[in-house]
């Protein structure tokens, strides 16, 4: 029985990057007129998708799932002899042998969740710590976009939970491919629906 999450990058995008670009205030003038600004906008969680190298976190990851679960599952195995053997024998056991059985499967459930909490949190770190190259190289080439082109603010299109935070932006300041190239790699011709395409596989 696997009780510990498998991490996808596909639907569970990165609290980093996703709270770090959820609003990427990147050239702020205090004094420049409303009307000024330039506002551009980028999809933080698709453009990661297309970025070579970042899906294989997931590879990476999944080893040292399997790792924690290994070690959850001795545990629980353990746990299930135990109940089996207090079920079993609860009838002919004196009241101290019963007591001790039942202070042991207790220790034991409270260890196995204590473990399982460890193995998500030792995850989290991890999984932060692959993405990080990815989020800094993406914070870097939006700073420079920022600069370039001259734009006030540049948002993400999409929030923590995967709803859009833009209901109409102009193409021209779909900032998805100048992110792309500035990355060094390009978007199909049709990224938005490959994307979607694979969601739903």
């Amino acid at each position: 029985m696997l009780f510990l999450k498998k991490w996808d990058p596909e639907m569970h995008l990165p609290q980093h990057p996703k709270s770090k670009f959820l609003l990427l205030l990147l050239f702020t003038f205090s004094a420049v007129p409303i009307q000024a600004q330039k506002i551009g906008y980028v999809d933080i969680e698709m453009l990661l998708w297309f970025m070579p190298g970042y899906l294989s976190i997931n590879d990476s990851l999944e080893s040292d799932r399997q790792f924690f679960q290994e070690k959850v599952d001795v545990k629980q195995r353990y746990a299930k002899s135990l109940l089996e053997e207090y079920y079993t024998g609860k009838s002919v056991m004196r009241p101290e042998q019963i007591a001790y059985l039942e202070k042991q499967l207790a220790d034991l459930s409270a260890e196995i969740e204590a473990s399982k909490l460890d193995a998500e949190a030792r995850l989290e770190i991890r999984k932060q710590k692959l993405q990080a190259p990815f989020v800094f190289k993406v914070d870097s080439v939006s700073r420079r976009i920022a600069q370039d082109l001259g734009y006030t603010f540049i948002l993400n299109h999409t929030n923590s939970a995967d709803a859009s935070n833009i209901l109409f932006g102009p193409e021209e300041h779909n900032l998805m491919r100048e992110f792309a190239l500035r990355l060094g790699f390009r978007l199909p011709e049709n990224y938005t629906q490959t994307y979607r395409d694979a969601q739903r596989e």
